[in-house]
């Protein structure tokens, strides 16, 4: 029993390594009071990623997805990024943007908190391209 409580304590601590590894590399936030902070001032949507550490999907659309060279460019250029862990980062970010099923992203407009748009699950990089770009006219059209 001590072997096990032991393992998943590695376990998740190599998570939660992995995801501030992630953010850093990508330039995402891991605060999201920061990240919304920082989003009203330049007046660009935050993109909430929420994943877990037990979610193949999630590193899947990490690395194929997120770490594609357009898709980050896109997403650095016209978002503030944060990415957060569903279960241990629980509490800090608003609990109305949460989902069952990860990977889930969260399109959030900074100036009233409202749903921009979502995606859940895994969504390849062309597909999420559009997703962005879709994204980015609904906030454009809801400052009007």
């Amino acid at each position: 029993m001590k072997n096990i409580i032991l393992t998943l304590l590695l376990c998740t601590s190599i998570f939660a390594l992995h995801i501030d590894e992630f953010a850093s590399h990508m330039g995402y936030q891991r605060d999201y009071a920061k990240a919304l902070s920082i989003a009203k001032k330049e007046n660009k949507p935050l993109m909430l990623v929420i994943g877990t550490d037990y979610c193949p999907w999630c590193r899947k659309f990490e690395r194929k997805t997120l770490k594609y060279i357009k898709v980050a460019i896109e997403v650095n250029k016209n978002f503030i990024p944060i990415v957060v862990d569903k279960n241990r980062d629980k509490g800090t970010f608003p609990s109305q943007y949460s989902s069952p099923i990860t990977p889930a992203v969260f399109f959030i407009n900074p100036n009233d908190n409202s749903l921009v748009g979502k995606s859940v699950g895994y969504i390849r990089k062309k597909d999420y391209l559009e997703k962005l770009e879709s994204i980015l006219f609904s906030f454009s059209q809801k400052g009007k």
